[in-house]
């Protein structure tokens, strides 16, 4: 049992029971020290004193026995001679775990007094309503006991009295106010250490419960995974920073794809300051998008996890934001600021659905496009270096997403896109390919993706008659010695 708060009764029954038999020995060896067995029984009262940890030295003629043992080597100890239940001198009893009586009671007075306090604050009222300090009174009660002496008391609470204390934690009544973020956070986290059983008992009324315990049985049987989980629901910016429909969100994710990389990014996505800006649409957005990036197979692993550090760094300036676009249109990049179309993945705590393939492309192809126009600091222009950037970041884009560089049929439509385009910023490489100077360098490059040689003139028709479209698309080139960042490292 732990030590209760000052208002819990303390029990001293063995501790009187210990100065009675120590009395009564102590009088026993007084009336019979004159005789040889009083001188034996005077010893033996002795040993029943030494319960202070420090035992009486033996004579020279004691053959080993310690003290409260009998002489004779063939006897078992007498479990009254000293208190220990045949214990080396000075040994304290393992305390004994809980427990509940066949007659529903618990086997402890002081656990037994604890549960009907708590009880009492419970059922004070006659509806749903609890006071702050009734509350009160359930949390401290609750810390003051040990983790199985908490699951021994829900196991006794009805389905009622715990709906009773998960509505407090989370409404405000005629003599309460909400508790606060950090108010809940304490209050439930003396409930993680409870059985799953107890806690699907609890999630019935607590959706943030829900969640945790769907989250928990998803990490069961792997050890990475589970260190993950508990890393990150004892994180500071788990506890202190999204709220509690937020944190609901997070752990949604961490159950959707209980993968231990993907559980320690939505850690670390906690720690991003654009991340706790969000509101709960964008939060549950950007927590399934993470935890699906990390785990997906289907690309390119390396530029993935590149992307992910890019994104989640603890010196990262990157932002990630969301926006209502076009459908057509699947993200931005400008001034460190990554956006996202909301139109092609919805909210909610819901595992993504990849077979809508643009909101895959988006997910995996868009999202490492828009990171490698950051890490090469490329900048709208009407020249073949801007030409270069774009067609750089689609080809790791595709590469990303589907685990090779792509080919000259994949790369195409997307150079034919941007030579022709008539608005947006891709005319100023429609621009830039009339211009003079930057149009035959673009030219130059087009023709290793058609397989043979075209100029600025017919470059876009050309496009149309690829040489050999299975063939590997030519590797982007730095310009003028800029940078060539083909993996987002």
């Amino acid at each position: 049992m732990t030590t209760r708060t000052p208002n819990h009764i303390r029990n001293e029954r063995g501790e009187v029971a210990s100065w009675l038999i120590l009395a009564a020995g102590l009088a026993l060896a007084a009336a019979l020290a004159s005789s040889t067995l009083g001188g034996i029984i005077a010893d033996l009262a002795q040993n029943v004193g030494s319960t202070s940890g420090v035992s009486e030295p033996g004579s020279d003629t004691d053959p080993g026995y310690g003290p409260g043992t009998n002489s004779d080597p063939g006897t078992s100890s007498d479990p009254d001679d000293d208190g220990n239940n045949g214990r080396p001198p000075g040994t304290e009893p393992e305390p004994e775990a809980p427990v509940i009586n066949p007659n529903g009671t618990f086997g402890d007075e002081d656990l037994e007094d604890a549960f009907g306090d708590i009880i009492d604050a419970i059922d004070a009222g006659d509806d749903l309503g609890m006071s702050n300090g009734e509350l009160n009174d359930v949390r401290d009660l609750l810390a003051s006991l040990s983790p199985e002496e908490r699951a021994l008391v829900f196991e006794r609470l009805t389905d009622e009295q715990i709906e009773r204390i998960v509505h407090n934690l989370h409404s405000s009544g005629l003599l309460s106010n909400d508790y606060d973020d950090r108010e809940r956070t304490e209050f439930y986290e003396l409930l993680y250490e409870l059985p799953l059983d107890q806690k699907d008992r609890i999630a019935q009324f607590s959706p943030f419960m829900e969640s945790f315990v769907a989250a928990e049985r998803a990490t069961l049987g792997d050890s990475a995974a589970e260190a993950a989980f508990q890393s990150l629901i004892h994180a500071d910016t788990f506890s202190d920073g999204p709220n509690f429909d937020e944190r609901t969100a997070v752990l949604a994710a961490a159950s959707n794809y209980p993968d231990p990389n993907s559980i320690g990014n939505l850690e670390q996505l906690t720690t991003r300051d654009w991340f706790s800006d969000m509101d709960l649409e964008d939060t549950q957005r950007s927590a399934q998008t993470v935890a699906f990036l990390t785990q997906y197979t289907g690309g390119d692993q390396g530029i993935i996890n590149n992307t992910l550090d890019v994104m989640l760094a603890d010196d990262s300036d990157v932002v990630i934001k969301w926006d209502d676009f076009r459908p057509t249109l699947f993200g931005t990049a400008g001034d460190g600021v990554i956006t996202l179309n909301r139109a092609l993945l919805p909210d909610g705590n819901q595992t993504i659905d990849i077979t809508n393939s643009s909101t895959e492309r988006m997910l995996t192809h868009t999202i490492a496009h828009e990171v490698n126009h950051i890490v090469n600091g490329d900048s709208v222009s009407m020249t073949y270096d801007y030409f270069m950037g774009e067609y750089r970041a689609f080809y790791v884009g595709e590469h990303a997403r589907y685990g090779t560089p792509p080919t000259t049929e994949q790369v195409r439509d997307r150079v034919q896109a941007m030579i022709t385009a008539t608005d947006g910023a891709y005319e100023n490489i429609a621009d830039a390919l009339a211009d003079p100077v930057e149009g035959p360098k673009i030219a130059a490059f087009i023709s290793g993706v058609v397989g043979h040689e075209v100029t600025p003139a017919n470059a876009a028709a050309e496009l149309n008659n690829l040489d050999d479209p299975s063939a590997t698309a030519p590797t982007p080139v730095s310009v003028d010695g800029g940078p060539n960042n083909l993996d987002n490292s």
